[in-house]
């Protein structure tokens, strides 16, 4: 989500503090060393304990494994805070390549409590873990800890040559560095390290579930969440090998560099100075490849792997993380996808004339594609447009289609294997409140175009913005719901102590619509569209290469 490109342009800096006098500012005695950090008010306005800029992790050479903090050098390690951005191409934010930091947000009072660690999202290639991006206020209302957290994004998190020179998954290394610290660490704050529940957004909700199945965060979190991202979707989101390869290597030659060899292109780019210029033609390079310019690989050529086998082939063989998952979608995901035809930056040709290719493209995820897989392309646009044209007048079909393809099936396909061996929760946000992430970043009406709840929506429910503070009173009763169920989850593993929310159950798949007035549904129109795409991965299951 690229939340911060929004705070920066709306001119929004979080304040350390406002509104009160909180006296001394508060110390933790840590293994690290003393931590000073300073007081602010909930929503509710009860004092706590923000402790921002926890360096967790150096960064010792580019694209290889961070090493973690075992100490801080200073007496009093002055924690008032945020810590730089990762490097992004952002050109609204400043970024440093020494980025690995991170926030720990405490109630006033008391210990033993369950901490949430919230992974935030943006195609891995944007955003932070900072407050500017997202507020503490509404969950620490709740009696737990909140832990947000920087990682390397973009070609520095995810650049691979598909060897050890430079294995790639970088990123997701430095999350499992972050759990790390806080089990560590986190009993000095009050913090329960037997009791951790990972969240996240988009590409947030992605790492939960990539860190879901690595042998390298094992009892690391005991509860996971992942909003509106997974691994279990149509398109092949682990790439075919030297894919990622190919796309080093180009990217090399765009910068000038040598590529005679894998350690000279290790070394040109290792030692490249203009961060800006990596970043802005690693993107442009990535784009040539493939829908997103940074995805994560197999690193099964190193000793000790982040990701050793495909993460649906671990799922299905059970070989994962066993803790209880919440698992959801909201109901019109794809206007994400969609919203670049809508403001002009696509051609809708791509959707019509031109559709065997960016259609097939979309669908697979690959540039790689044969006549069979061009047939399936035309099926999925058939089911979504039959003989109408892709453009504003049937917008709504083509955010159903990207819906689906990218956020529905994934997230149905995820939860029918999975919940084979531990509980999970699915979830339907189909209330659209009065704020809603397109419509502040595009400045476009949604709502007069037919558009439900769009990806990032539910950011709003959980986390505060200074610049969004107009709430309906339906606004705040789904807020509400969403606080209630998510920090309940986190403390006991179920969502609801009444058993208003039942666990998934393949045979009759219901999932908790969330509304003003929740219920437990299974919509025929939610049917009819996964169906669909159930059928089409079942019977074409040779050219996905799914479970």
């Amino acid at each position: 989500m690229k939340l911060s490109l929004l705070l920066v342009l709306l001119g929004y800096f979080s304040p350390n503090c406002i509104g009160f006098e909180a006296g001394e500012n508060p110390v933790v005695k840590t293994p690290l060393g003393s931590i000073q950090g300073i007081w602010d008010l909930t929503e509710k306005g009860q004092r706590f304990k923000k402790f921002k800029g926890l360096k967790y992790a150096n960064i010792v050479r580019r694209f290889q494994d961070a090493e973690i903090i075992t100490n801080y050098e200073d007496d009093l390690y002055i924690a008032d805070k945020d810590g730089p951005f990762c490097p992004q191409p952002n050109p609204l934010v400043s970024f440093e390549e020494d980025c690995l930091y991170l926030n720990v947000y405490t109630p006033e009072t008391g210990g033993n409590k369950s901490v949430m660690v919230w992974l935030h999202g943006g195609a891995l290639t944007y955003g932070s873990g900072t407050e500017q991006d997202y507020g503490p206020k509404f969950l620490l209302d709740k009696d737990v800890i909140l832990v947000t957290l920087n990682y390397r994004i973009a070609v520095f998190g995810f650049l691979s040559l598909e060897n050890a020179l430079i294995p790639g998954n970088q990123g997701f290394k430095d999350q499992a560095l972050a759990l790390q610290w806080v089990r560590n660490n986190i009993a000095s704050f009050g913090g329960n390290p037997d009791d951790i529940t990972l969240f996240g957004e988009s590409a947030g909700s992605r790492s939960v579930l990539f860190n879901l199945v690595s042998p390298t965060t094992k009892g690391l979190f005991h509860k996971a969440i992942g909003q509106s991202g997974n691994e279990y979707d149509a398109r092949n989101q682990i790439p075919e090998n030297g894919q990622l390869r190919r796309v080093a290597y180009d990217l090399a030659e765009a910068l000038e560099c040598s590529v005679d060899s894998d350690e000279l292109i290790k070394e040109c780019l290792e030692n490249y100075e203009d961060l800006s210029t990596l970043l802005f033609t690693a993107e442009a390079v990535g784009y040539n490849h493939q829908n997103y310019p940074w995805v994560p690989c197999l690193d099964n050529y190193l000793d000790y792997p982040y990701l050793p086998e495909r993460p649906d082939d671990l799922i299905r063989k059970g070989e994962f993380n066993k803790v209880p998952i919440i698992n959801g979608v909201n109901s019109a995901e794809g206007i994400i996808s969609a919203i670049d035809y809508v403001v002009g930056k696509y051609q809708w040709s791509f959707l019509n004339e031109d559709w065997d290719y960016y259609g097939t493209r979309y669908v697979f995820e690959s540039d790689n594609f044969t006549s069979e897989m061009i047939d399936v392309a035309r099926e999925v646009r058939n089911f979504y447009l039959g003989d109408e044209l892709a453009s504003m007048e049937t917008l709504v079909q083509v955010v159903d289609l990207f819906t689906d393809m990218k956020f529905w099936v994934g997230n149905h396909r995820f939860s029918i294997v999975a919940s084979e061996y531990v509980p999970v929760y699915n979830y339907m946000l189909t209330y659209k409140s009065k704020n809603n992430y397109i419509d502040l970043v595009y400045g476009i009406d949604s709502d007069a175009l037919g558009i439900g709840v769009g990806h990032a929506d539910d950011i709003f429910h959980l986390f505060n913005f200074d610049i969004v503070t107009d709430f309906t009173e339906e606004d705040l009763t789904v807020r509400e719901l969403f606080l209630s169920w998510w920090t309940d989850f986190a403390k006991t593993g179920t969502p609801s102590l009444e058993d208003t929310w039942a666990k998934f159950n393949p045979s009759d798949p219901l999932y908790m619509e969330i509304q003003p007035e929740p219920s437990m549904v299974y919509s025929e129109k939610y049917a009819t569209r996964v169906d669909f795409w159930m059928n089409l991965l079942d019977g074409k299951s040779h050219l996905f290469n799914l479970f």
